[in-house]
């Protein structure tokens, strides 16, 4: 029987409870593409430009010699980004609801406080939180429930008269300054429904100027071609765990006359982005997609030991393999126990593979940890007779175990390790499968 243990082996069990997520898993073994891509370092797959991480996957395409391309840096959208973001478009909140005067804006911060202290107070049990040495959020929802219900916000946001005589004059004097200012703009109409739309620049617009170099940066780091890549969007997208947050697309042809661009709305799948043409001149569009992964897919891929554990999980359970994932041993947490074989995953940086003192170095780090645990486990009564390290990088580590195997002598004789990659792991549990028979794990 399996024990589905801590963090992993919840994500686990409801993997295997979402029959879209499985369907998906039961196609990675025919496709090597789509396990290379997703067994990514969350940096690596996620780090748009090495400045923020985002749980989605970018799409981008230029029709150039009859082919598709990620999109290169384009003047044409750099100049709708500026466009939307000028000057007309860039102010602030507080001007827009005509606020922009020093005497508003200090009214406006001071209500935000008063409320604030006021919710605060609405509940004894918020005062005992606040002062609680225990805080935390499960403690948090434990205590109050509903937090509308516990901040009785219909009460303090009412608008009839017990609710605005409740407020100290000071209070009421404020808020009646800033709802003139408000009523005031309000009476204007459809013009400050227009005016909204301008408070903001269209903040996707420059999400998307990042996709450009970061749909590009997971080709390469991922050595999958454009075509693999899309097929993986599109497997992902048929199989609900992903779905478009903004696409845009605009004509590189027409749009140097009249620079412009169209937004799509609504579930777009990636391989139909490829069939819009321009209505002008007849020719490919360019586009540019934001795919938002979904809540447990983006769970798998963020977690600490990543989707290629969890993958690796779900052959083993699929292929009804006992194991036992995240054994707790008098130290240490193994990753693994699979019979006797101790398997440890390692979710490695792209730039470990270009470099090989680094890429020695983590190996060694790797392998001492697998020494670690197994006479950890042992001093639990747990005995390993195989060492697996299972990662995310496929390299040729003859070379490398080579240069390691006197030093690591006892984990290669005794405990004969062997190093498997994301290509590899449907060899792996084959073994395991087929060493379990044999009663040789």
């Amino acid at each position: 029987m399996n024990h589905h243990n801590g963090r992993i082996g919840e994500l686990l069990d409801r993997v295997m409870a979402n029959q879209g997520f499985s369907f998906f898993l039961s196609m990675l073994s025919h496709n090597d593409s789509h396990i290379k891509t997703l067994a990514l370092h969350k940096k690596d797959l996620l780090e748009a430009e090495g400045q923020y991480l985002l749980p989605a996957l970018p799409f981008t395409g230029d029709y150039i010699g009859r082919k598709y391309r990620p999109v290169e840096q384009t003047k044409l959208l750099e100049f709708l980004v500026l466009k939307e973001a000028d000057s007309g478009r860039s102010k602030s909140l507080m001007s827009m609801f005509g606020l922009e005067k020093d005497e508003y804006q200090e009214d406006l911060l001071d209500l935000i406080a008063y409320f604030a202290i006021r919710w605060a107070r609405s509940s004894s049990d918020i005062v005992d939180l606040m002062t609680s040495s225990e805080f935390s959020f499960a403690l948090m929802k434990e205590r109050l429930g509903s937090i509308r219900e516990s901040l009785q916000l219909d009460r303090l946001f009412g608008a009839d008269e017990e609710s605005l005589d409740a407020l100290d004059a000071v209070a009421q004097e404020k808020v009646e300054k800033v709802a003139s200012e408000l009523e005031t703009l309000l009476s204007s109409g459809l013009s400050f429904l227009k005016s909204l739309s301008e408070i903001l620049p269209n903040l996707f617009l420059v999400v998307h100027m990042a996709a450009l170099a970061w749909h590009k940066h997971i080709l390469e780091v991922s050595d999958v071609s454009y075509d693999d890549y899309l097929a993986l969007l599109n497997d992902l997208y048929r199989c609900k765990l992903i779905e478009n947050q903004s696409a845009v697309m605009w004509c590189n042809n027409c749009g140097l006359d009249t620079p412009s661009y169209t937004e799509i709305h609504g579930r777009v799948a990636p391989d139909s982005l490829k069939k819009t043409r321009c209505v002008k001149c007849g020719r490919p569009l360019s586009f540019s997609c934001v795919y938002d992964l979904g809540e447990l897919l983006s769970e798998v891929i963020l977690s600490d030991d990543g989707f290629l554990f969890v993958y690796f999980a779900w052959l083993l359970e699929t292929q009804e393999i006992p194991f036992s994932c995240n054994v707790y041993g008098a130290k240490y947490e193994s990753d693994f126990l699979v019979g006797s074989t101790l398997v440890e995953c390692k979710v490695l940086r792209k730039r470990t593979v270009e470099d090989s003192g680094a890429l020695r170095e983590e190996t060694s780090k790797a392998l001492n940890q697998i020494l670690d645990h197994i006479e950890d486990l042992s001093e639990k009564g747990i005995q390993v007779t195989k060492a697996v390290l299972l990662w995310n990088l496929d390299v040729d580590t003859s070379d490398l175990t080579s240069r390691l195997s006197e030093k690591y002598s006892t984990l290669f004789q005794e405990y004969r390790l062997v190093i498997f990659g994301p290509s590899d792991m449907d060899t792996l549990v084959s073994e395991l499968k087929s060493s379990r028979l044999k009663g040789w794990c």
